[in-house]
């Protein structure tokens, strides 16, 4: 299941670097280079110098936003709040006065206007 999901999202011949995990075992013959990293033996390989601290990082960062005390979920809606959460990261720090912008150019490009057809008025 792991691998359909990665042929959805990631073009083949993208770098993908992962643990040991068993289910990236036939990532390289998709068509991805596939580099891995041993975490039981080192977080970063020193031959190859693969690691996977950057996402690992951000999973952590992004269940601790997720499991925060008076937050409440709906299940089913992972995919909506993982977005609400990258967002937010990509603009941390901005102004209020420089996020209505953004939002708003977002919600269009996901939500394109639809303009009324009044050639039958």
């Amino acid at each position: 299941m792991l691998i359909e999901i990665t042929k959805k999202t990631v073009e083949p011949g993208s770098m993908v670097l992962s643990d040991c995990w068993p289910s990236y075992n036939d990532l390289t013959a998709e068509g991805y280079v596939h580099y891995t990293v041993n975490h039981s033996k080192n977080f970063k390989d020193p031959v190859k110098d693969v690691h996977t601290n950057g996402i690992e990082g951000t999973w952590n960062a992004i269940k601790t936003d997720f499991c925060k005390p008076g937050t409440r979920r709906v299940e089913g809606q992972f995919d909506t709040y993982l977005t609400e959460y990258m967002w937010r990261r990509s603009h941390e720090g901005a102004s209020m006065k420089s996020l209505f912008p953004s939002f708003i150019q977002g919600i269009t490009e996901l939500y394109p206007p639809h303009m009324q057809d009044t050639s039958n008025e």
